[in-house]
């Protein structure tokens, strides 16, 4: 079993060897763009469960559990006799072979088990792939493992009941006791690590995951009792997982140390963190963070995805000298620790600064995200809202360097985010704002253009709009008619029109967000690239910043954005943001960013509901297969999945 895991791993390796060490011109040939196509039809293709709300892993991913499964079968069952011939003459001894067999390749399966689930990875770090990515073959192992334990467990059963002395060997011997506390809480492990229970109950799954894992491996090593070379596994697996725990601890406590982290409601669905940091990290990357002052919160760390790019993304790492930057973090409310955060910041709209403990980063985008696209597609839903603001910052970041640089990139970046939080555009508009501030005033700065200030906030100038950035705001909850009562009204046409009084006292139309094109709640959804939206479903609205800001009050303990009007209209102009009423067609949206020739690549990126993930993943797969097949479109579409907890 150890020479499958290894050989399956070696495969890995070699597959990110070729991408590192291969030249990009090589990689950009059409046979290595077919090959991949070939693999990534693999990688991208999974069947959805509707009712269970549950996306399977992809194809290649169960092909590889096939493998090992297939693998362990063939060892297991393949030799023959499974039960000893013994007579009264001639004994071969009272552990059947099939018992053996199963219960070696069992415990083959226990180092790799911590491999896989360890956040500081080693398989990581000569795979290239995330450790998020590697918990699915952590949970095959443990399948495979726990199905090795069955098969070498009843063969005893049947073998000493047959023979007319099992209650004896259960009496006589405390071996069968402790396998059979061990199994009974590997199967815990196993039963309720199945996604529908670990999700819905994630805080009780985690605490008793760690107390079930340390029962099992305690009787566990017990119940081997030395036997030839068990207890082998039990050192490897121990060096394996103190390495990585060791590991990350020692970043946590030495090289992080304790941080302070401030807390700001910035919606009433989405609290806004922000920690000081002298470390750099990738776009995407995310962070475990312990609160200690949370009470029995403390005891757990949570993951949560950072919403900001270091300065040596965009270029200002230069200087050898300890930067700080800001870590921010845009996280929504649900129970445990992260309701806990935000209770307090809504005693403290001003923000309430906490003490932290954080470990990472981990995850993060894979190297061809550096080496961009011709047309980059960031789809996001609900939570992962947040992540698509670090893939923004880090692409304005590169088109902000290539514009000082006098090398336009004739790139293309389209963002579509789905809410059904109506208060979402309100923080999202902020965050961005602050974004594209950083880079319009070094622009304007460096060109001599002009920059609007107010106070301490820069208003962007109109001279340097973001070419080639457009962002799709889809709010898909039912809106209520307490929308009138914030100062807007519907029209006969059924678009939602803004009736600000401050536009009315100064008699200009107040600055909002675009109008999709539409002009009825049953129209296209307008040509602005947002896709073939069902008509059903989509209105147009033009909603003022004033209609934003009215109606949120201190007493539910949101903050104001702090943008004037003018500092609204410049960042809804500058990066084409339209708000939409319904869901986005996706694999309209793909398919119509990938056809035609121009579009020598294509990059997709997608957090968000399984639903969402599903319809891009698909789409992608089809494109893959366009791509075989040799029909026009795109020389390449690739895709990367971001986990995503609602």
């Amino acid at each position: 079993m150890v020479y499958f895991f290894v050989a399956m791993i070696a495969v890995f390796i070699l597959a990110h060897a070729l991408t590192v060490l291969l030249p990009q011109r090589a990689r950009r040939s059409g046979s290595w763009l077919k090959l991949a196509a070939l693999v990534r039809t693999l990688s991208y293709r999974d069947v959805r469960l509707g009712r269970l709300r549950w996306n399977s892993p992809s194809l290649g991913v169960l092909l590889v559990g096939a493998a090992g499964l297939t693998f362990s079968l063939a060892i297991v069952l393949g030799p023959k006799p499974y039960y000893w011939p013994n007579t009264a003459t001639v004994k071969f001894g009272d552990s059947p072979p099939l018992a053996n067999r199963s219960g070696y390749l069992s415990l083959a399966c226990l180092p790799f088990i911590f491999l896989f689930g360890a956040k500081a990875n080693l398989v990581t770090t000569v795979t290239g792939i995330a450790p998020e990515k590697l918990i699915i073959f952590h949970l095959f192992s443990a399948w495979g493992m726990f199905l090795l334990a069955l098969l070498h467990t009843f063969p005893f059963i049947v073998y000493h009941r047959s023979a007319g002395d099992l209650m004896a060997k259960w009496s006589a011997s405390a071996q069968w006791l402790t396998g059979v506390i061990a199994i009974c809480a590997e199967a815990w492990l196993t039963f309720m690590s199945l996604p529908f229970v670990r999700h819905r109950y994630y805080e009780f799954f985690k605490a008793m995951h760690f107390l079930a894992a340390a029962v099992f491996v305690g009787f566990l090593f017990i119940h081997c009792d030395f036997t030839l070379t068990s207890w082998d596994y039990f050192v490897v697996a121990g060096c394996l997982y103190f390495a990585s725990l060791f590991f990350a601890v020692g970043r946590t406590y030495l090289a992080h140390g304790l941080l302070r982290a401030t807390i700001v409601l910035e919606a009433e669905h989405t609290m806004r963190i922000s920690i000081p940091a002298t470390f750099t990290w990738r776009p995407g990357q995310h962070l475990y963070l312990r609160f200690p002052t949370l009470g029995l919160h403390a005891l757990t760390a949570h993951p949560f995805t950072i919403c900001s790019i270091p300065s040596s993304r965009s270029g200002g790492g230069a200087s050898k000298a300890p930067t700080t930057e800001e870590l921010v973090f845009h996280v929504k409310p649900r129970g445990g620790m992260t309701g806990r955060l935000a209770a307090r910041a809504r005693k403290q709209p001003a923000g309430v600064t906490l003490p932290v403990f954080i470990e990472g980063p981990y995850g993060g985008m894979p190297q061809r995200w550096d080496e961009g696209f011709d047309k980059t597609l960031v789809v996001a839903g609900g939570a992962g809202a947040g992540f698509s603001l670090g893939l923004i910052e880090d692409w304005i970041a590169r088109y902000h360097h290539n514009q000082e640089n006098q090398a336009g990139s004739g790139r293309e970046l389209i963002a579509v985010i789905s809410s059904r939080d109506p208060g979402m555009r309100r923080w999202l508009v902020g965050a961005l704002h602050q974004i594209i501030e950083k880079y319009t005033a070094t622009s304007s700065a460096t060109s001599g253009g002009a920059v609007a200030t107010n106070g301490s906030t820069t208003t962007p100038s109109p001279h340097h709009t973001v070419q080639g950035v457009q962002i799709l705001v889809h709010e898909t909850g039912i809106w209520e008619n307490k929308d009138t009562e914030r100062g807007s009204h519907e029209s006969a046409t059924g678009v939602l029109q803004p009736a600000s009084p401050r536009s009315a006292r100064t008699g200009n139309s107040s600055p909002g967000l675009r109008s999709s094109g539409s002009s009825s709640s049953r129209g296209n959804g307008g040509g602005d690239g947002g896709g073939n939206d069902h008509p059903e479903k989509i209105s147009s609205e033009h909603v003022s910043h004033a209609d934003n800001e009215k109606g949120v009050g201190a007493k539910n303990g949101v903050v104001d954005t702090g943008l004037t009007d003018a500092q609204w209209a410049a960042t809804v102009d500058m990066l084409r943001i339209t708000v939409k009423h319904g869901q986005a067609d996706l694999p309209a949206l793909v398919r119509a960013n990938a056809a035609g020739s121009s579009a020598g690549s294509v990059g997709v990126t997608v957090c968000g509901p399984s639903a969402m993930a599903h319809d891009v993943a698909t789409a992608c797969a089809a494109e893959q297969q366009r791509i075989l097949r040799g029909a026009p479109g795109a020389a390449e579409v690739w895709l990367h999945q971001e986990g995503f907890s609602n």
